[in-house]
């Protein structure tokens, strides 16, 4: 069984308002070791994935040693804010603005013989995460960051035990957010990617002004929990967000695999194909009704009803496994670079630089 590790480094202050910080990386090594054909796999989780939950540490495991990689993840920055599971509380004001004020006298008078009243009803709960320019969910800039340092993390730790890997197979696998976060990675180190898996990534932050939603149940009644997050405000430039107007700035090198259902409702299977047409070594295979197999693809929404496992199985053995055969044959092979990167907005220069091997990332506002 894989080994897994678990450390804690100093990660990259705020750029918003810088704070000292600290990232926990967690990592899985191959049961058998590390040898010439380990490869790097980096997960990102998204809205309501941790890296420490029972899931993720199985797929480590698992990935580790079945396709023999290193398997990475990080705490990044704001992951607490995504998260699905918070306090319900339904107070006085959430009834007065859901129930008549017949139905608040019945319930005052016997609430238990008029409890009734509140099924079928949808109260909405307001909440305030509480965050702050030091520490918020900044939904791309600083988690990207945060998880290229993990990978040069982990790959500095290889190769200070005398480890070689091959760099023809260093791969990131997201979900949902993390399919997003990934193609932010690969545009800030285009030197490192050979593969990505995408499952319904998104084109720009969803709820950059959107509220999120969040449907609980207490005692058979329905909290609808509405989160209205700061980043358009902490932020402020959505432009170095947007997925089709940095993949304009930059020679993409790695292969792309995309999975997109046909009724997501986040980004349209249109919008995709149009974005992923203008990126070199690119594929979109699209979900449909007649692919639901309720083993790996269990709907045509957002995030296609995927089991993670399953659709790593799928996209690695018919599609990666053979470009690394392909490539072992010709003798081709990809180097790792990690090379300085600057983009511009209509707001910022943004740089990614590597100082004593450590990404960093700097924005500096235009005169």
């Amino acid at each position: 069984m894989a080994t897994l590790y678990q450390l804690e480094v100093e990660a990259q202050p705020s750029i918003y308002k810088p704070k000292d910080r600290r990232m926990s990386i967690y990592f899985a090594e191959p049961e058998n070791g590390i040898n010439k054909e380990t490869g790097i796999l980096l997960l990102l989780a998204g809205y309501g994935g941790t890296a420490t939950s029972h899931v993720f540490a199985k797929m480590r495991k698992l990935f580790a040693d079945e396709y023999n990689v290193v398997a990475i993840q990080c705490d990044y920055f704001g992951f607490e804010y995504m998260q699905n599971e918070l306090p319900v509380e339904i107070d006085d004001e959430m009834l007065m603005q859901s129930l008549s004020d017949a139905e608040l006298e019945l319930l005052n008078r016997d609430y238990d013989k008029y409890a009734h009243i509140l099924q079928g009803k949808i109260f909405k709960q307001n909440i305030d995460l509480q965050e702050t320019p030091e520490y918020f969910n900044d939904m791309g800039l600083m988690q990207a960051i945060d998880n290229l340092r993990a990978v040069k993390v982990v790959l500095d730790i290889i190769k200070d035990n005398k480890y070689d890997i091959n760099e023809n197979r260093i791969y990131a696998y997201g979900f949902l957010h993390g399919s997003y976060l990934e193609y932010l990675c690969n545009a800030f180190c285009p030197g490192l990617f050979t593969g990505m898996i995408d499952n319904s990534a998104y084109l720009e932050p969803f709820f950059w002004k959107r509220s999120r939603g969040l449907d609980e149940f207490v005692d058979g009644i329905q909290v609808r929990q509405i989160i209205n997050y700061k980043a358009a405000e902490f932020v402020g430039d959505k432009e170095i967000l947007c997925l089709p107007y940095l993949y304009k700035k930059f020679d993409n090198q790695a292969e792309i695999l995309c999975f997109a259902g046909e009724t997501d409702d986040m980004t349209s299977l249109e919008q995709k194909k149009a974005f992923l047409n203008q990126v070199e070594h690119s594929r979109v295979e699209t979900i449909t009704k007649y692919r639901i197999d309720r083993v790996i693809f269990n709907s045509t929404d957002h995030g296609v009803g995927a089991d993670f496992i399953e659709l790593f199985n799928l996209a690695y053995k018919s599609y990666f496994k053979p470009k690394e055969e392909a490539k072992k044959k010709s003798k081709e092979k990809h180097h790792i670079s990690f090379e300085d990167v600057r983009y511009e907005t209509e707001l910022f220069w943004y740089e990614i630089k590597w100082e004593d091997g450590i990404p960093f990332l700097y924005r500096f506002p235009k005169d």
